[in-house]
């Protein structure tokens, strides 16, 4: 139940689940708009995570 933010502090979505399914554990992020997705917990893509004000801080997953 986690806000998901941008590093600018900006809502991005909520944190719906948090996942292992063998390779590491996974935020299942709700955006505000789109679909669900999944984000690897490490440094490269979840840089924070505060639960004191409920927030996590995440980097976008980019293909290619």
């Amino acid at each position: 139940g986690l806000k998901a933010v941008d590093e600018a502090g900006n809502v991005v979505g909520k944190v719906i689940a948090v996942e292992n399914f063998g390779a590491g554990d996974l935020l299942e992020i709700r955006p505000v708009d789109g679909q669900d997705y999944y984000l690897p917990i490490n440094d490269q893509y979840v840089p924070e995570i505060n639960v004191e004000e409920g927030t996590v801080t995440t980097r976008p997953f980019e293909l290619g």
